[in-house]
């Protein structure tokens, strides 16, 4: 039995929530859907503007409780568009070639689906789990439903938690360092769907169907919250917006596991502030505080990152992504974790959190500077992408484009040209 599990085993046997002060942003959630969507291309990291014109060919959904025991399940398929063009590799890989001449349309389907998400949220707010959901499915999902006039974002809104399940896997390969997991060719730990079942003694049928991967999801969630309470309460937390940040604003310390470009990566961070557009700026605390007072503010400018790296102290977390972090006190083996990483102890750990906290002027500078490169960063958007579909980013539809997106579904065909 591994360390984490047998410090919580008493706690999970009697269900107590392990992050009792943080269990309120996921206590009052009635319902889980998990889901997973196949598709006509494989999206170009270089090129985001083309994500608009992925098209799902598939959109599985299994409706559970809380424990995960299934509801219902629903599958829907779409014929592949006229306009759209498939990417043979992606045919190749989920098997879909018959929906090049059969099937419904991309609407129906798209329709069909939030009718029946919506069925759910009458019942009360769901959790969404999906599988490397931020970087993949979801962006997906929202340009399809931008595309059939819905409200792009309903695992965000109304009191929705959206869940990347994939987070845990990075908690768990960063936090147990007994956990033996496979490794790429470059010795990389490997998290994708397959390989996790397999570490589990799960067996994965009907892979790259999107009920079959969804369903081996569910069997590793089961088996996560089993083995790994901790771990899988603190995704639920970070599924939402507010749990993640009222987590780095009332922990001294929390603990980042992340798997970045392959390597793993555990990061001890601290809170600064509260950014633009989702952005929460905090600090590596691997980095010596004192160390960036003498910085001039073009050297402190380029100390601000967006992503996981041993280089960039100043860190830009985004907390609409599920992070994987939990508070650095709860996890038993804290202090042996970081210091195998880091070679510092938790008195020099909580020292640098005290001195950053206390340092107003050098907090001032790095806010200050953050503002100046989040204004650049957006001009160079504006500048690069002007396309409507990439509008969907800057914020939630108005109330009278929900009003017209609502009219566009109930009116009959030739009204829907008319909107």
């Amino acid at each position: 039995m591994n360390k984490i599990q047998n410090r919580y085993e008493e706690q999970l046997l009697i269900e107590k929530p392990i992050l009792e002060d943080f269990s309120q942003h996921h206590d009052y959630i009635k319902g889980t859907i998990l889901w997973d969507l196949e598709t006509t291309n494989l999206p170009h990291k270089n090129k985001p503007d083309e994500t608009a014109f992925i098209f799902q060919n598939q959109n599985g959904t299994i409706y559970c409780n809380n424990d995960f025991r299934i509801k219902e399940v629903l599958n829907l398929e779409a014929k592949i568009s006229p306009y759209s063009t498939p990417n043979p590799e992606s045919l190749l890989i989920n098997g879909k070639t018959y929906n090049l001449s059969d099937g419904q349309t991309h609407y129906r389907m798209m329709l069909e689906k939030d009718l029946k998400d919506k069925k759910y949220f009458n019942q009360g707010p769901q959790d969404y789990f999906g599988w490397n959901s931020d970087n993949f499915d979801e962006i997906i999902n929202r340009y399809n439903r931008y595309i059939a006039l819905l409200n792009p974002y309903p695992t965000v809104q109304n009191g929705n938690l959206n869940c990347d399940a994939v987070k845990a896997m990075h908690m768990i390969i960063n936090f147990d360092p007994s956990f033996k997991y496979a490794v790429s060719l470059k010795g990389n730990p490997l998290t994708n769907l397959g390989v996790t079942a397999k570490y589990f003694g799960i067996d994965l049928f009907n892979a790259h169907d999107a009920i079959g991967d969804i369903e081996g999801m569910r069997k590793i969630l089961l088996e996560i919250k089993k083995r790994y309470p901790l771990i899988f309460e603190s995704i639920l937390v970070n599924a939402s917006k507010k749990g993640s940040l009222d987590m780095l604003q009332r922990s001294k310390v929390c603990l980042l596991g992340e798997l970045w470009m392959g390597p793993s990566l555990l990061s001890p961070v601290t809170y600064i502030s509260t950014g633009i557009e989702n952005d929460i700026i905090s600090f590596n605390l691997r980095f010596n505080p004192n160390d960036l007072n003498n910085l001039s503010d073009n050297a402190l400018l380029k100390a601000i990152g967006n992503n996981p790296s041993k280089d960039k102290p100043i860190r830009i977390l985004k907390q609409n992504k599920t992070l994987p972090m939990t508070p650095y006190e709860i996890v038993n083996n804290s202090e042996e974790l970081v210091f195998s990483e880091t070679g510092l102890n938790a008195k020099e750990i909580m020292n640098r959190a005290d001195t950053l906290i206390n340092n107003f002027q050098l907090i001032g500078r790095i806010k200050k500077l953050y503002q100046e490169k989040k204004f650049k960063e957006k001009e160079t958007y504006n500048k690069n992408f002007s396309m409507s579909e990439q509008k969907i980013y800057q914020g939630f539809p108005s109330r009278s484009d929900n009003e017209i997106m609502s009219l566009f579904h109930e009116s009959s065909w030739r009204v829907k040209w008319q909107l």
